[in-house]
């Protein structure tokens, strides 16, 4: 059987492909299971800078597992999983997903092609989304009797604005690599065939800034949306008295006095 989540590692920066192509990547048991899998892996990892997440085939995603919960509900004799059971998925899914989303180091979604639904939301949960000119991106949960998830209710009303997400949500409209990089969803569009490359380098190059000041950046501008601005100063404070007092930050100024590019081993 193909391992459906192959990772690669390509010096301080990891590449996580999913390819289950039977499924176009369809967020599966087994694909949620080898994700929560390879985070765990990842945030255990000293020497990790970077991360990349893209999909094989035709597909980032197609989404959530439809044909494994068509199984669940007739298995319940047609009346559905029980609240507690629907409840108890979703914290483990939560915990991994906000693990993800945590990680001390720059996340990167490639997106190769179609990023369905909860595909979608697993895309926009990465620090910097770039896609393919074949990309495309549809949130139908309404069509399917479902609400948003995989954290979408907050990524995309933040990256599109909320009138666009509810645009998104309520219509399952389908929109293209172009349009997402219009509204805010996409940072940058590149041929097909560059893209995974592409999304390397930047990684090459985000790893190579001073872990602490990543961690924080992250950390700080994360909850930008959700602190006011005494907060936000107290926050960048904080994380600058961190940083300045730092080794990474006396060997950065030591290398910038003698024009020598910055070198950020790990301490």
């Amino acid at each position: 059987m193909t391992e459906p989540l192959p990772i690669e590692r390509r010096g301080a920066v990891a590449i996580l492909r999913m390819q289950d192509q039977a499924t176009r990547n369809a967020l599966t048991d087994a694909m949620k299971t080898a994700l929560a899998d390879a985070v765990a892996g990842l945030e255990a990892d000293p020497e990790l800078r970077a991360v990349v997440l893209t999909g094989t085939g035709a597909a980032f995603s197609s989404g959530g597992d439809l044909k494994g919960m068509l199984a669940r509900h007739r298995a319940a004799g047609g009346a559905g999983e029980s609240p507690e059971s629907i409840a108890g998925r979703f914290e483990v899914l939560h915990g991994w997903l906000r693990r993800l989303r945590d990680l001390p180091v720059p996340v990167i979604s490639a997106v190769n092609g179609v990023a369905y639904g909860a595909g979608f939301g697993l895309a926009l949960t990465a620090d910097i989304v770039l896609a393919s000119e074949e990309a495309r991106f549809c949130a139908s949960f309404c069509k399917l009797g479902a609400v948003p998830d995989f954290n979408l209710f907050c990524t995309l009303p933040r990256m599109a604005g909320v009138q666009r997400a509810r645009m998104m949500f309520l219509t399952g409209r389908e929109i293209d690599a172009r349009e997402a990089e219009a509204w805010g969803i996409v940072m940058e569009v590149t041929a097909p065939d560059a893209l995974e490359e592409r999304a390397i380098a930047m990684a090459e190059a985000l790893a190579l800034a001073s872990p602490l000041a990543v961690r924080w950046t992250k950390q700080v501008t994360g909850r930008a949306f959700d602190l006011d601005g005494e907060a936000l100063l107290a926050a960048e404070a904080e994380a600058q008295a961190d940083c300045l007092t730092s080794a990474y930050h006396l060997e950065a100024l030591e290398r910038f006095t003698r024009k020598l590019p910055p070198l950020f081993p790990g301490i």
